[in-house]
């Protein structure tokens, strides 16, 4: 079975059912209860699952858990919604990834 989506199916939507697996504050790893997708742009995607410090990095699933992204923690400036965490989806970490190996296979100097 595949466990991480491909940027083809990497299709997010706000109010998309979601969970993470984290450290919150250093603890044991803890998976989170379903939470909510609350908004989509192009390289980020904020969620309302509480987390704490320690929670960065943290992989995100969707409901079939299939990474979907990584937990970055506070939105930034413009889009801070209380009760709302910033996450970066794989399809930013696929394109820079294919990016990267496409510069590589041209001879460009990494």
């Amino acid at each position: 079975p595949q466990s991480i989506v491909s940027p083809s199916q990497a299709e997010l939507d706000t109010g998309q059912e979601i969970r993470l697996i984290h450290h919150p504050l250093g603890k044991p790893v803890v998976i989170s209860e379903m939470g909510q997708i609350t908004q989509v742009g192009e390289d980020y995607f904020d969620h309302n699952i509480k987390t704490e410090a320690g929670s960065s990095g943290a992989p995100i699933f969707d409901r079939q858990w299939k990474l979907i992204g990584i937990h970055r923690g506070n939105p930034g400036i413009g889009r801070v919604i209380k009760g709302t965490s910033a996450s970066i989806p794989v399809r930013v970490f696929w394109f820079q990834i294919v990016s990267y190996l496409l510069e590589a296979e041209s001879g460009a100097d990494l």
